[in-house]
């Protein structure tokens, strides 16, 4: 009885396909979503907040009080379940100025996967897509390129990139997409 309330209450706050062949909505950016900021070798927060009705993830950062040698960055985290029918992970972005985010995806054998993209800074809402059916950056687990579904876990990661370092990017419908 305990472990099943237990794998009840993890499933709860792992979001499930719920339009079936692999289309969801991760729900990622919804209020009372439970998320983990790791300020690393930065200093930020992750919030919830909305534009307008949209539910949005707010990711800030403040590299100006950073001593690292190695490239300072935040990093935000959350439980997610995605099964072997999604092909596709997308969620959209907004920045005021170029930047590069990274996504770290944590399949179910411990092994991250990783993809870099850059938000072009346009203040509008661009749509970002990681493929799950090609080879990522990849480490840990099975270490073998290939995700073991189901995915797990997601970060969404803010490096200093151009020297500016304070500021935020807001995220928003993320969803899986069928292969």
């Amino acid at each position: 009885p305990q472990a099943q309330a237990q794998a009840q209450a993890q499933a709860a706050t792992a979001p499930q396909a719920t339009t079936g062949g692999g289309d969801a909505d991760l729900k990622l950016f919804e209020k009372g979503r439970e998320w983990e900021f790791l300020k690393n070798t930065g200093e930020g927060s992750f919030t919830l907040g909305a534009d307008s009705d949209k539910p949005v993830g707010i990711l800030a950062f403040d590299f100006s009080k950073s001593t690292t040698t190695n490239v300072p960055y935040v990093l935000a985290t959350t439980k997610i379940s995605v099964p072997d029918t999604a092909g596709t992970v997308q969620f959209k972005a907004r920045a005021g100025h170029a930047q590069r985010v990274t996504v770290r995806l944590v399949d179910d054998t411990g092994q991250t996967h990783q993809s870099k993209v850059t938000v072009k800074g346009s203040g509008e809402w661009e749509t970002i897509k990681i493929s799950l059916t090609k080879k990522l950056e990849h480490w840990g687990g099975e270490n073998d390129g290939k995700i073991h579904f189901p995915i797990k876990q997601l970060a969404l990661s803010i490096p200093l990139t151009d020297g500016t370092k304070t500021g935020k990017i807001e995220f928003a419908d993320a969803v899986t997409v069928a292969k």
